[in-house]
Formats: structure tokens, sequence, C-alpha cells
């Protein structure tokens, strides 16, 4: 039975260039990325109130259509029963 030897993976020094440029990349990668979410999420505090002001304006109107339906229907039940006397 042979067994094979592992060698276990050496240090490697890296140069202050490398580590500069790597620190530079990774900095860089951060600030790209944060200033590619700002826009999209100043155009979501701008469309989610808008969307939400339409949806009560609308459900407002509704309301008011729907309040209007039922005073006509009243108003004309009534009619109808004064006429009926």
């Amino acid at each position: 039975m042979s067994f094979v030897q592992y060698e276990a993976p050496q240090f490697k020094w890296v140069s202050i260039v490398e580590a500069s440029a790597a620190v530079v990349f990774t900095v860089a990668q951060v600030l790209v990325r944060s200033l590619v979410w700002i826009p999209i999420g100043l155009g979501l505090l701008i469309l989610i109130p808008i969307g939400y002001l339409f949806y009560t304006s609308t459900l407002f109107s509704l309301a008011i259509m729907y309040y209007w339906l039922i005073g006509e229907i009243n108003k004309s039940t009534k009619l109808e029963k004064s006429y009926a006397l």
C-alpha cells in the first residue's frame, strides 16, 4: 500500500503594488455598486408615493360614486313609494 504525501501550499509573499491594486479594485467595486443602487432607490422613493396617491384617489372616487349611486337608488325608491300611496 502506498501513501501519497500531501504538500501544504506554500505561502506566497505579495508585493505592495499587488496588495494596493486589490484594495483599490475592491473599494472601486463597492463604490460603483453603491452608485448603481442610488437611482434605483430614488426612483422607488418617487414612484411608490405617486402610485399610492393614484390608488387612494381611485378608491376615493369609487367610494364617492358608490355613495352617489346608493343615494340615487334611495331617492328613486322613496319616490316610487310616495307615488304608490
